[in-house]
């Protein structure tokens, strides 16, 4: 899938380099945010097993990993999750510390709300986030996502205060973007 700065699509193992490189030179970036960067850094044997599981979830159909590349450098990676009930799917994005505040994770997050709607069954997407994470909320707020909740999360980094964020689009609400001509990501 192509957004107007970046190509988003599945990750392959060729891949696994690129994108411990990404990590590896944004654990400082990550880790305020993402649970999983405390976990880091992983050997590159160790990422690519990890992107085999993510081939073999999608294989299955049960979660959806995609790169994110701009320029033939992986910038960042985002996903569709089955974590919100069975007719809709949560979006998450991470973008590499060199490439924060371009509009990539918007440009991506846009790609894949198209690649949600082309599904069967989903009725709808989702955006969580720690409500101290402004930068994301922006991506929800420019996709035309609406707040719909903000619960307490047991999730613990550095920068999350432990209250979740949770924005949705749903079918209807993107087919009057696309109608009105105000469509978030310019298609």
């Amino acid at each position: 899938m192509h957004g107007r700065h970046v190509a988003v699509r599945r990750y392959s193992v060729g891949d696994a380099a690129q994108l411990d490189a990404a990590v590896s030179m944004s654990v400082d970036h990550l880790l305020p945010w993402m649970p999983w960067a405390r976990f880091e850094p992983l050997e590159l044997s160790d990422r690519e097993r990890l992107v085999e599981v993510w081939i073999d979830q999608w294989d299955r159909g049960e979660d959806f990993n995609f790169a994110i590349f701009r320029d033939r450098q992986l910038v960042g990676s985002c996903g569709l999750h089955r974590r919100v009930g069975p007719s809709g799917l949560e979006i998450g994005y991470w973008t590499r510390a060199s490439a924060i505040r371009q509009g990539i994770a918007t440009d991506a997050a846009a790609c894949l709300v198209r690649a949600a709607f082309s599904m069967p069954g989903i009725d709808h997407v989702e955006i969580h986030h720690d409500a101290a994470n402004v930068a994301s909320g922006r991506v929800a707020a420019r996709l035309g996502f609406a707040i719909v909740d903000e619960q307490s999360d047991d999730v613990s980094t550095a920068a999350e205060p432990g209250t979740e964020r949770v924005w949705r689009l749903d079918r209807r609400a993107r087919a009057r973007q696309q109608k009105s001509g105000d469509d978030a990501d310019g298609r």
